[in-house]
């Protein structure tokens, strides 16, 4: 008789070996990893989106309005981030009515450095443009992160977190 074929060996080393790559892919999918960043886009996107609208608020202001922007951000924020922010706005009211300041940010970049279910991080460098009346405007730019909890309503920024400025002072 010729050989016609694999031999039972022959046959059940491929199934092994053919049947390998499916348990090993089968393993990493059942694993979740801790970061799914790279892997949810969806929800990085969702969450990148909010730190960014929250971002854009919190560091734009007019002289003229700083009340609704208190008011605004009051909507936007939690926890110990309302006492920091305020702690800056209040050192800042002062000479930004004096000299009729207009802040305006922009976030030129943003990444989310870590998702799980419940957190997220955002990395965002941001543009600033100040303008003072009989002055030419001015920019500079910034980078920091914020952190954001999942809630009932979709992305938040998360109680008890502060900006970290990315060790500037």
């Amino acid at each position: 008789m010729g050989n016609r074929g694999l031999s039972k060996a022959g046959i059940v080393l491929a199934l092994v070996l053919g049947g390998l790559p499916l348990t090993v892919l089968g393993a990493d999918a059942a694993r979740q990893p801790d970061n799914r960043a790279h892997v949810d886009r969806a929800e990085t996107a969702q969450a990148q989106a909010r730190a960014v609208a929250i971002t854009e608020a919190l560091f734009s202001y007019s002289s003229a309005d700083l009340p609704a922007q208190r008011a605004e951000v009051a909507d936007l924020i939690t926890g110990d981030l309302i006492t920091q922010y305020t702690d800056l706005l209040d050192q800042a009211e002062k000479s930004v009515r004096e000299q009729q300041v207009t802040l305006t940010s922009k976030v030129t970049h943003s990444g989310v450095r870590l998702l799980d279910p419940g957190k997220a991080e955002v990395l965002l460098f941001l543009t600033q443009s100040s303008a003072r009346p009989g002055e030419a405007p001015q920019s500079a730019g910034a980078q920091f992160v914020l952190t954001l909890v999942r809630g009932d309503s979709g992305w938040q920024q998360a109680k008890g977190s502060t900006i970290d400025l990315l060790g500037a002072r």
